[in-house]
This record gives structure tokens, C-alpha cells and sequence, in this order.
């Protein structure tokens, strides 16, 4: 049987918000989804947060050609020797400079050093609901909705 996780992380990859902020949000969606599906994962290194079985396709964020996997492998290879430090890419279509968060990812992804995972989930986020996350956690957030 598959899993769905959403996974809730800060817009800006370098972010760190203060415990209180973290435990608020936790309380949050505490009280709206059961206790024991929600998890917080904190690193001090950056990680990769993917969607799992819902990849569908990644496009470039400014002329929208759809990227091959292998140039993102490549690129994902030379982020991993920095630990995700170094982010930058120059987009082999159009020659565009932006980050490998800053792609398109179908469905969404990207990277972070903080994570709240809503396991198996009886209903979807909603855009309200973010918008709280957003304000108790200082900070604008991304989406994953993941499938294993």
C-alpha cells in the first residue's frame, strides 16, 4: 500500500526559524491532523525533499522547456560534493541562472533544512491552513505532496 506524506518547508533553503516558532506550527497541525502523523525533521545540512511517485517533470523557471534528468542528475551530483551549499545553475536551454530549488518541479519539490511531514493525511492542506504555517513559522512556505 503507498503512502502520501505532504511535507511543509520554508520557501528560503537557508531559513531556520527559533523552537518556539517550530512548536507552534507543531501544535497547529497538531490540532487539525492526528498527533502521531506528524513529524519535524531539523538538519543542519540541506537535503533534497522529493516527491517520490508523483515526479512528473521538471521545467525551466523561465522559458518553461522541460528539462532532461540527465543534466539535473549532473547538476544534483555537483550540489551533493557542497552538501546543497551551492544551489546555483545555469539552465542548459536558455542559458537562464537560478538554483536548483528554483526549478519547476511537476509535482513540487525542492530543498531544506527543516521539514513537517503530514503522514497519510484524511485531508488535503489548505490554502488557508499554509497561510497560518506561514505566519507562525515567520516565513513563506513550499508544498511537497509525495507519494512512496
Amino acid at each position: 500500500m503507498s503512502s502520501t506524506i505532504y511535507k511543509l518547508i520554508p520557501e528560503d533553503v537557508h531559513f531556520v526559524p527559533e523552537k518556539a516558532n517550530v512548536e507552534q506550527v507543531r501544535s497547529y497541525l497538531a490540532s487539525i491532523f492526528p498527533a502521531d502523523k506528524i513529524s519535524i525533521e531539523q538538519s543542519e545540512e540541506i537535503q533534497f525533499v522529493d516527491q517520490g511517485e508523483n515526479f512528473v517533470q521538471i521545467t525551466c523557471p523561465s522559458c518553461d522547456t522541460v528539462i532532461e534528468l540527465k543534466w539535473w542528475h549532473q547538476a544534483m551530483d555537483t550540489a551533493w560534493q557542497s552538501a546543497f551549499k551551492d544551489l546555483d545553475v545555469q539552465l542548459p536551454c536558455c542559458s537562464a541562472h537560478t538554483t536548483l530549488h528554483g526549478l519547476h518541479y511537476d509535482f513540487p519539490a525542492g530543498f531544506s533544512r527543516l521539514i513537517f511531514e503530514i503522514e497519510n493525511p484524511e485531508e488535503e492542506v489548505t490554502a488557508e491552513q499554509l497561510r497560518r504555517v506561514e505566519q507562525l513559522l515567520g516565513c513563506e512556505i513550499r508544498m511537497v505532496n509525495a507519494r512512496y
